[in-house]
């Protein structure tokens, strides 16, 4: 049976990054140069349960039509 909820690490593995990457994806980061890059937009949002955050593969699907497309 398929999952329908993904781990942070299962997202990663799912559409071909690194875990980092995942996290940059949702929170945005600061390069070594100091220029700061927003959450990527259109990034879907977590649920949390049990403390352990996971999201939903349709929605994470949904995410990576939308950045073929664009």
């Amino acid at each position: 049976m398929e999952r329908e909820w993904l781990t942070q690490k299962e997202v990663a593995n799912y559409i071909g990054v690194k875990v980092m990457t995942v996290w940059r994806y949702e929170h945005g980061y600061t390069d070594e140069r100091g220029q700061y890059h927003p959450p990527r937009d259109g990034y879907p949002k977590a649920s949390t349960a049990l403390g352990r955050k996971k999201w939903r593969k349709a929605d994470i699907e949904a995410f990576m039509a939308s950045q073929i497309a664009a």
